[in-house]
């Protein structure tokens, strides 16, 4: 049985795997079934060439690593929105898509979520409808899809510039050594002096670490 989120069966007024193609088709104009954290709606994935390829399986991942990385949520493919709202229903060619989400979010997601995919097909041509994957919240740890931005670390290592924000993609903290750590914290300006000063460069404290940032 798919993951059913209690407000989309009270929107739907069934469980998910006994909603019908009808009841899809009343939640147009409805203000009450706007996209939410446990919601969203999909027109289609991009497909074609290759790079519409690509960039839709990307969305796929980040779409249900996103749910099962919060508290789960179901994701309407078939359905165009505007401003949050359900406008129109879009069925889609069922055909590989299953198959094709499925692959995309095995390939770019670690580990694997558990999701199911659930057809609802127009009782005039049931090969095409409505495809709505349902996305239980992980009870493992928080999945991983590569297509998300993530904010680069900020590094403190830099002498005379304190906590800059930089290129430096290492994660490691100056070590604490009985000199203490370089640069020193209580004296960002102490690094600064020998250059102006054209001293030569003060050594660093053995055991520290050297940052390898990229500016």
């Amino acid at each position: 049985m798919p993951y059913s989120p209690r407000r989309l069966e009270a929107l739907l007024g069934a469980p998910l795997h006994l909603a019908t193609y009808q009841q899809i088709h009343a939640l147009i104009g409805n203000t009450d079934a706007r996209e939410a954290e446990g919601l969203d709606y999909k027109r289609r994935y991009s497909c074609g060439d290759k790079d519409k390829t690509e960039k839709g399986n990307d969305d796929i991942a980040v779409d249900i690593a996103t749910f099962a990385n919060h508290r789960g949520g179901v994701i309407m493919v078939g359905v165009a929105e505007v401003k949050e709202i359900p406008s129109a229903v879009l069925d889609v060619e069922f055909g590989t898509l299953e198959n094709r989400i499925r692959q995309a979010a095995a390939s770019r997601i670690h580990p694997m979520p558990r999701f199911e995919a659930h057809r609802i097909g127009d009782p005039s041509d049931v090969s095409q409808g409505v495809l709505l994957i349902s996305v239980p919240p992980a009870l493992s740890l928080p999945t991983r899809s590569p297509f998300r931005r993530r904010r680069r670390p900020v590094c403190g290592g830099h002498a005379g510039m304190g906590r800059t924000r930089c290129g430096c993609r290492s994660r490691k903290s100056p070590r604490r050594t009985a000199e203490g750590s370089w640069p020193p914290p209580t004296r960002p300006s102490a690094s600064r002096s020998w250059r102006a000063a054209s001293l030569p460069r003060p050594p660093r404290p053995a055991g520290s670490i050297r940052y390898r940032c990229r500016w």
